[in-house]
């Protein structure tokens, strides 16, 4: 990976758990090449701009994100909660930075609609943290219903999340006043984004959830779509599921676990064999980290999507995830809970299960 231009500065809004497990690793990769350079770390919590300020001694340590240097060329990576998320890219845009939101893009669609409309007063970037759309087996599953190697696609089933142990910085995971959602809101933004991608918008779906009142940690949807594609998504953040994403063609079937950003198993019909393993691409794109043992994760996905960020600042080319493609997964989560139904709760009583199909959203 040849860097013949100046290192692109970049502002960290947001030193929590995603920023600790991901965004610093990736921006250490980047640096290390002289294509981005950390200026800034902004975080109202000391304990947590110490702790990534240790691996970025140079950039300055700020509690709010108004005092860094923001101006034209500069990545603004927006890792806060969610409810921080317009707000400051806001600011950052109207001051010509390019910003990378995390995901749930906001906390409400007002203020996704907000930011979208910024992006384009200002005529900045506006990037959606989505990052599987990076993961290589995401992109080969695009690329096989595009080409329709598979024939039609006929039905989908998803099983994603297990017992919440994420390292999260606060509590906001499970503040309504902070975050509007639950296991969908958060885990679920992920797999509706893929789903939207892959199949576009179903024609109609149900869904349920165990959320009575507070925010759910079991869910399930199902989806179809024009054509007779079929399919059902369930979620949890307390019992162990599969992670597994399935969709069954004309001509075969293709598994994929989430767990495995660089691996697929096809299945094609009258093959007596499985077709498993690694995607390998016919070049290199330099973002493998050589490691002995490493494989296409993650980490590789936080690159591609900050290097996707810069090419933008670099060359104005579009982002691979603009704002509208983040509202789109925020729409369906909100129809999902303006038609939210309660799963079936068998160990409480007539009484105390009486309302529960109240119908919230999250506007």
């Amino acid at each position: 990976m040849r860097v013949t231009e100046p290192a692109v500065p970049v502002v960290v809004a947001g030193c929590g758990a995603i920023t600790k497990f991901f965004y610093a690793s990736a921006l250490t990769f980047l640096e290390g090449r002289g294509i981005v350079k950390v200026v800034a770390l902004c975080d109202p919590h000391d304990a947590n701009r110490a702790a990534i300020h240790a691996k970025f001694p140079q950039a300055q340590s700020l509690a709010r994100l108004e005092d860094a240097p923001l101006k034209a060329g500069t990545i603004v990576v927006i890792a806060s909660p969610p409810k921080l998320h317009a707000p400051q890219s806001i600011l950052a845009l109207e001051r010509s930075c390019a910003v990378l939101s995390e995901k749930p893009m906001a906390a409400s669609i007002a203020d996704a609609e907000a930011m979208v409309a910024a992006a384009k007063r200002t005529g900045s970037p506006l990037a959606i943290g989505l990052y599987r759309r990076f993961f290589r087996a995401a992109q080969t599953i695009k690329d096989l219903l595009k080409v329709g190697t598979l024939g039609r696609p006929l039905s989908f089933t998803v099983e994603e999340g297990g017992p919440f142990r994420w390292e999260a910085a606060s509590d906001s995971f499970f503040r309504r006043d902070i975050t509007p959602g639950g296991v969908l809101y958060d885990t679920g933004v992920h797999t509706l984004d893929l789903l939207l991608w892959w199949f576009d918008e179903p024609a109609s779906f149900e869904y349920f959830d165990d959320a009575v009142g507070g925010l759910e940690a079991n869910a399930r949807l199902t989806l179809r779509y024009p054509g007779g594609l079929q399919g059902e998504v369930r979620l949890s953040r307390d019992w162990a599921t599969r992670n597994a994403f399935r969709i069954d063609f004309e001509r075969g079937s293709i598994a994929w676990n989430v767990g495995q950003a660089g691996q697929l198993t096809v299945d094609l019909h009258g093959v007596g064999l499985v077709l498993a393993g690694d995607l390998t691409p016919r070049r290199d794109d330099g973002v493998t980290l050589h490691r002995d043992g490493d494989r296409e994760g993650s980490p590789q996905a936080f690159i591609r999507q900050l290097l996707d960020l810069v090419s933008t600042v670099r060359t104005g080319s579009a982002v691979h995830i603009p704002g509208s493609e983040g509202l789109r997964s925020l729409r369906l989560i909100n129809a999902c809970y303006a038609k939210r139904q309660s799963l079936p709760l068998p160990w409480l009583t007539d009484e105390e299960t009486r309302g529960l199909n109240t119908k919230e959203t999250v506007a």
